[in-house]
């Protein structure tokens, strides 16, 4: 928990700090494709791994945009983002009594702070992008296919707050100054538990391909 509150602090204070020092040059919308998942620890078995199947959903983002370098830009993208996964595997979890599959359905508000490098002059530019994150959970949802007792009652204690880092890369198209068409790739690492006790560690895992609008006003 202190570790999370002092990534919540430094997200804020460097949010804050971009946000004082001049208004955002651009603002726009993100929407994206995203395929999440989760990873799975096993503390008593030596750290093994558990494979679930990707849920597929739609996530948008506003962004703001400030222009710190020629080469260097800052981004905030609050959004709702969806997270979770899909289990057919009449093994996964058995060890604890749960049996058949599930559709675990989770959504979260999520506040990422981007640095992205890209070249200034370009009217197609690539770019870089990485960050730190925070998400919040919303909301959640299980659907089971069999006895999931034990799956379920850790979906039900997952922590309402978690973070990490996003990293992507992509191409912005500044031809229809001053609109810029951007779309890029971005994966999502959590370093942040969604739960944890002494047998089992989840955290959340994700992928989307975005595309993005701004304007410069």
């Amino acid at each position: 928990m202190k570790k999370l509150i002092l990534f919540l602090l430094l997200l804020v204070g460097l949010f804050s700090t971009i946000a004082q020092a001049q208004s955002p040059d651009r603002y726009g919308l993100r929407v994206g494709y995203s395929a999440s998942g989760a990873v799975f620890i096993y503390q008593g078995s030596g750290n093994a791994y558990d494979r679930v199947d990707a849920r597929l959903a739609t996530d948008i983002s506003l962004m703001a945009e400030w222009d710190i370098f020629r080469w260097l830009t800052i981004t905030a993208e609050p959004g709702w983002v969806h997270r979770g996964y899909k289990r057919d595997l009449t093994t996964f979890f058995s060890r604890w009594g749960s049996t058949g599959g599930s559709r675990i359905q989770l959504e979260y508000l999520t506040l990422p702070v981007l640095a992205r490098i890209k070249p200034a002059s370009w009217r197609l530019a690539p770019y870089l992008e990485a960050g730190p994150r925070l998400d919040f959970l919303l909301s959640r949802t299980i659907e089971d296919t069999g006895s999931g007792s034990y799956e379920r009652a850790v979906f039900e204690e997952y922590n309402r707050v978690t973070g990490g880092v996003s990293l992507g890369a992509g191409l912005e198209l500044a031809h229809f100054s001053p609109v810029r068409l951007s779309a890029g790739y971005r994966i999502n690492f959590d370093t942040f538990t969604s739960y944890s006790d002494e047998a089992i560690t989840v955290r959340n895992r994700s992928a989307a391909l975005w595309f993005g609008l701004s304007y410069a006003f």
